[in-house]
């Protein structure tokens, strides 16, 4: 990665973050005390969020979710993990090449139109992590869905178009 790249995501986080604290502050200055309590609460439960990413240790995918807002304006994402203590250091760039795999085939089943939102979730099993990518395409077709590739399973449910794969834990 360049130092143009690292800079840009900084100068991202650091926008992202100095907007959030105006608002409270603007809240503090009208004396709207619960305001402010539900969006230091927010802000915390983000950080919070964001520390169990980092936990896991793949930095090559944490670079790719900062960078995400900056590459795709067509797609809002948000992640969940469900896991305390697992390690996938060893799995990171092969998590980074699926989930640019899926951006790359949920783009080409989306339109430039709308704003798509997709969601990733680490899901901490016995001895490995699945990992789900979420996206509602508001496509219902009874075509057969053909995935990306041959270790990402996909399936549609009525809200959803869920991309799915495992990986194993370090």
């Amino acid at each position: 990665m360049e130092a143009k790249e690292v800079v840009d995501i900084i100068q991202s986080y650091r926008h992202d973050l100095l907007n959030d604290l105006q608002i409270i502050q603007g809240y503090v200055k009208l004396g709207k005390m619960e305001k402010v309590d539900d969006n230091l609460t927010k802000l915390f439960e983000f950080f919070h969020k964001e520390r169990k990413l980092l936990n896991l240790n793949i930095p090559h995918v944490v670079v790719w979710f900062k960078k995400f807002r900056m590459k795709y304006n067509q797609f809002k994402l948000g992640y969940s993990i469900h896991s305390e203590s697992i390690k996938l250091t060893d799995a990171d760039l092969y998590i980074k090449e699926k989930l640019d795999q899926i951006i790359q085939d949920i783009q080409q089943r989306s339109d430039d139109v709308n704003v798509y939102t997709i969601h990733v979730d680490f899901i901490e099993n016995e001895t490995d992590c699945t990992i789900n990518v979420s996206v509602d395409l508001n496509e219902r077709s009874e075509e057969q869905i053909i995935s990306p590739s041959e270790d990402i399973y996909i399936k549609q449910t009525p809200e959803n178009l869920i991309y799915s794969f495992n990986v194993f834990a370090s």
